[in-house]
């Protein structure tokens, strides 16, 4: 199955022009399945991710649904899918917009992560 996945989220990578990963991450910051260029300091941006939600909520402008960072070099788009966090890395031309909008497609991809984790969960 976690082939699969991963080979759903590279049919994504590869239909969305210049995105060049796909990262996502548990609640706690644990990372469940990635595909596409490797990301660096995966676990600088968990405890980033972490920390954002706990300084936004303090904003009491209700649930994120997703943060744009916007760098010379790249882009990265977070998009918060309870109950994870999915971070989409693409270069700084591509199209923002369908980036957010990518949480459609991801969906599907999401719950069957989540049904998998369950499944693993009930076994311990």
């Amino acid at each position: 199955m976690t082939v699969k996945i991963v080979e759903s989220l590279e049919g994504i990578i590869h239909s969305v022009p210049e995105v060049q990963s796909i990262l996502v991450l548990d609640r706690d910051g644990v990372s469940v399945v990635s595909a596409g260029d490797e990301i660096r300091n995966r676990g600088l941006l968990s405890s980033c991710f972490t920390s954002s939600i706990e300084q936004a909520k303090k904003l009491g402008m209700g649930a994120q649904k997703f943060w744009i960072f916007y760098y010379e070099s790249h882009q990265l788009v977070l998009l918060n899918m309870d109950p994870f966090a999915v971070f989409i890395s693409a270069s700084p031309t591509a199209n923002t917009g369908i980036l957010c909008s990518l949480g459609n497609q991801l969906k599907p991809i999401l719950q069957e992560c989540e049904g998998i984790i369950k499944e693993v969960l009930a076994l311990q």
